[in-house]
């Protein structure tokens, strides 16, 4: 598993209580609690998945780390992961006390589709998959109830949505008592391997629970509280299933948003919480369509650092007098790929709706690797063809160069043959007339 910078975990505990280690310079660095506040812990408890913070306080462990550790984080509060605090310096382990944090251990999760989709859970600081191994109705039927979507309809396996991202979550198997996902049995959060790419969960339930409009968890602590509700979200109507009309799933049905205030801060949320990539443009009076039902959500205010749309200030009234809002985000994705990487079911009074985000390539690697074998395939082609012909010319010039010489003796001696015969002729001739005449006159003196 490849590290970025900023990248958060816990040792020596659990998953979310533990000594705080960051990915820092490209290496695992403790951190001094020196400059800690609450501020950052809450920020770190975020960017892991784990919910609001409990405590932090100095390291109970003795052992020095082996390398550098890092102090000087200063964040307001707001941020979604730590890279995103003022930048911190390397120091030595030995000029303070080490950090260690106890959250409350509240992980999101989500159907990618409202009530039925692929299984993900958001967890240091990114949504990943569950994987299929073991999952049972026990199981399923806990997930449903958690997000208020009645009981498990259906239990499938299915692709990922991107194919990239971890699998933070296997063998869940949870016990009739289990109220959340939380309190099931599973292997140890983190990156996990499924058997094969196709078995992520994917889950269908009823839909007959409570509204989604009821927020779905909400936990109470000394220093913070921290409540979640639950929104799908989709672009509908524009070009592939990163741009177009934003929808939100809500009361069992997609309904648009209000483009009041809605500006590029709102849409780099979304395109963030859909796995979009940024945003290009915030698109107000779109012409997406009017899409269907009514308008839901208005007065969208983001700071633009967010990880979900539910985290901006907001208004929950129906509206009727403004146009839906619209997103562009950077990455591309066609609508048919998407749909072929779920299962889809059609429900009773609503179609089946289409997932929120969906990574796969524009093309699939297959064909890449057979155009370009046919490409290289060609050029060889056109090397073999180029050589041949020099060789072809080489030897129509040492043909001619050695037939020529021969033609043109065969011309010179043929014309000297010729006029050694003619000047033969000529000259036997002339001794013959000289004979002639000689003879002649001889004759002519004995007769005389």
């Amino acid at each position: 598993m490849a590290f970025h910078e900023g990248g958060v975990r816990l040792s020596g505990g659990t998953e979310c209580q533990g000594e705080v280690e960051i990915y820092f310079r490209q290496d695992w660095r403790r951190v001094l609690l020196d400059s800690w506040s609450l501020s950052e812990a809450s920020v770190l408890c975020r960017q892991l998945g784990c919910g609001s913070v409990l405590n932090y306080r100095s390291s109970p462990s003795t052992t020095e780390h082996k390398h550098m550790c890092v102090t000087g984080f200063s964040c307001s509060g707001s941020e979604a992961h730590l890279g995103n605090c003022s930048s911190a310096q390397p120091v030595n382990c030995s000029s303070g006390e080490q950090l260690y944090i106890t959250c409350s251990e509240f992980k999101e999760m989500r159907l990618t589709e409202g009530c039925e989709g692929n299984l993900e859970v958001f967890y240091n600081g990114t949504w990943g998959n569950v994987c299929h191994n073991q999952m049972g109705d026990e199981t399923v039927n806990v997930v449903c109830r958690e997000l208020n979507c009645g009981r498990l309809k259906r239990l499938d396996s299915g692709r990922a949505r991107v194919e990239s991202a971890p699998n933070w979550l296997d063998h869940v198997k949870c016990r009739k008592h289990d109220s959340n996902l939380l309190m099931c049995p599973s292997s140890p959060w983190g990156q996990n391997r499924c058997d094969n790419s196709d078995e992520v969960i994917h889950i269908t339930c009823t839909e007959d629970g409570t509204s989604l409009q009821t927020p779905g968890t909400c936990s109470s602590f000394p220093l913070q509280k921290y409540c979640s509700k639950r929104w799908s979200l989709r672009l509908s109507g524009g070009k592939g299933s990163c741009s177009g009309r934003l929808e939100v799933y809500h009361n069992a049905m997609w309904s648009s948003v209000c483009d009041d205030q809605w500006n590029i801060r709102n849409a780099q949320v979304v395109c963030r919480q859909l796995g979009c990539g940024s945003a290009l443009s915030a698109d107000r009076n779109v012409s997406f369509g009017p899409g269907e039902g009514t308008i839901w959500l208005n007065r969208v205010k983001c700071r633009g650092d967010e990880i979900h749309l539910w985290d901006c200030h907001h208004s929950l009234k129906n509206h009727t007098d403004c146009s839906p809002a619209g997103v562009t985000c950077a990455a591309q994705r066609d609508r048919s790929t998407v749909s072929t990487t779920t299962h889809t079911t059609t429900t009773s009074g609503r179609a089946a709706p289409n997932p929120p985000s969906a990574v796969a390539p524009p093309t699939p690697p297959l064909v890449l690797f057979v155009l370009g074998t046919l490409l290289f395939l060609a050029l060889v082609l056109l090397l073999v063809l180029f050589y041949q012909n020099r060789v072809l010319r080489r030897v129509v010039s040492k043909t001619r160069r050695k037939t020529q010489p021969e033609a043109v003796y065969e011309e010179i001696n043929h014309r000297y043959i010729t006029r050694r015969i003619t000047s033969s002729t000529q000259r036997g001739d002339l001794l013959s007339e000289e004979l002639h005449s000689g003879y002649e006159h001889v004759d002519d003196e004995l007769l005389s």
